[in-house]
């Protein structure tokens, strides 16, 4: 079972329909709006609910927080995390923005686990 914890949740128009991607990785785009994330991106925090275009969208924006992510492939205990195209996450190679750290491993694309959550949207 996917660990997590108590977070406070910032809100955001949906700029996208987001309906089917709860605990998936999120940016906000030029206006504003909630959209998926990419590869290498900010990232701006982790989807708490399931809103279509223009709804709220809930997201979990703070450094340290457990959340729970969907994972894109295998991936162990432990490894530090980044962001692929689909918003999901995957094991950090040495040219990935790291979002986070792995608190279970995942067998499969799909499989939702518990990540020690990164705040690679912050800026200086």
């Amino acid at each position: 079972m996917a660990l997590s914890n108590t977070i406070a949740l910032q809100s955001f128009d949906a700029g996208v329909d987001l309906s089917a991607k709860k605990n998936y990785l999120i940016a906000l785009n030029s206006s504003g709006k909630a959209i998926l994330s990419s590869v290498n991106a900010r990232i701006d925090g982790v989807l708490q609910n399931n809103p279509v275009s223009g709804e709220v969208a809930s997201l979990a924006t703070v450094e340290g927080t457990i959340v729970k992510c969907v994972a894109s492939a295998a991936i162990t205990l432990g490894d530090n995390l980044a962001a692929v195209a689909t918003g999901k996450v995957k094991t950090a190679a040495s040219t990935n923005e790291i979002i986070g750290k792995a608190l279970e491993a995942a067998t499969a694309d799909g499989d939702l686990i518990s990540v020690l959550f990164k705040h690679a949207g912050a800026e200086a």
